[in-house]
């Protein structure tokens, strides 16, 4: 998309408040000292991560295409926590954010992400589907994803496919990017193994489980050392009675372990300020206005981003 479209804009229009109120923090770039490190956000003290708030799934995916720069924009804009973003690897191994593995729902293309390279998927059109404003969008790789990316947002990857490579070629680009302090792998286990085979510093968030309201999903996750939870809103149709009566409990099992739990949720509002009341740290949502406006309302207010300058 070109600068005369809104999203991008009103981007560089906050891109440069950062800039001048402080905010952008230059760093040296790749390459020119060849004794320091090459990661963008390398720093000198801990940046801060938000404690809760509102996680965009897909980023602002009501409002925008999913998975693509515009929705990812529109979400950091809306002062989200989190960013959830979906991920597979390309024929020749480059990690792309979609959601399906068959490209025709949200592209005017056919066939699996894994059958095309990246130059065919970078030809494809992923925001027709959602509206003809969105036309000639295209399907961004996670490295294009980190190089606009606030330092102090979380960055939620759930990758797609229980696979170690692609466990593997997250974790080395979060490394080389210095993201290992934001960016979290929901993933199930082979893709877990492939990550923590390049460094056991990724952060992990758990996604495996047949029923993900047991107590075996809960103890699984503390016992090997996980981050992040994944549940699914507290309501009737989403949980047992039982298991419903048994999440104070299994919520405060989860917090002593210090694993940070996500919640996905439905697009209504309902129920949402108690979900954050029970304890859950990050509701997730594809409709973030209006959710943010009743985070507000909820004592949690609207984060504000953070970038480290780096120069190619």
């Amino acid at each position: 998309m070109s600068l005369t479209e809104p999203d991008d804009l009103i981007f560089v229009r906050m891109v440069t408040a950062a800039i001048m109120f402080g905010l952008y923090v230059p760093t040296p770039a790749r390459g020119i000292d060849a004794s320091t490190s090459n990661k963008p956000f390398e720093r000198n003290r801990p940046i801060e991560m938000p404690d809760r708030g509102v996680a965009a799934h897909r980023g602002s995916s009501r409002t925008h295409p999913e998975n693509t720069m515009p929705a990812i924009r529109a979400a950091i804009q809306s002062g989200v926590h989190q960013l959830e973003v979906d991920v597979l690897l390309t024929k020749d191994k480059v990690p792309v954010l979609m959601h399906d593995h068959d490209v025709s729902r949200t592209t005017n293309g056919t066939g699996s992400v894994g059958s095309l390279t990246l130059a065919q998927i970078k030809k494809l059109d992923a925001g027709s589907y959602f509206s003809p404003f969105f036309a000639g969008v295209r399907v961004p790789t996670l490295e294009e994803l980190f190089r606009m990316m606030p330092s102090n947002v979380w960055i939620n990857l759930d990758c797609k496919a229980d696979d170690e490579e692609l466990g593997r070629v997250v974790a080395q680009i979060i490394i080389r990017d210095g993201r290992e302090h934001q960016a979290f792998l929901a993933a199930t286990p082979a893709t877990v193994r492939g990550a923590r085979s390049v460094d056991s510093r990724i952060l992990i968030c758990n996604m495996e489980a047949p029923q993900r309201h047991s107590q075996e999903y809960v103890d699984s996750t503390i016992r090997q050392h996980m981050h992040f939870i994944q549940l699914r809103g507290f309501g009737p149709r989403d949980w047992p009675e039982d298991s419903r009566a048994a999440m104070p409990t299994r919520i405060a099992q989860l917090k002593k372990a210090g694993v940070r739990i996500n919640c996905r949720v439905r697009t209504t509002p309902d129920g949402l300020e108690k979900l954050w009341s029970s304890g859950v740290d990050f509701v997730m949502i594809d409709y973030v206005e209006p959710q943010m406006k009743l985070a507000e309302i909820n004592g949690i207010s609207r984060w504000i981003p953070k970038w480290s300058l780096h120069v190619n």
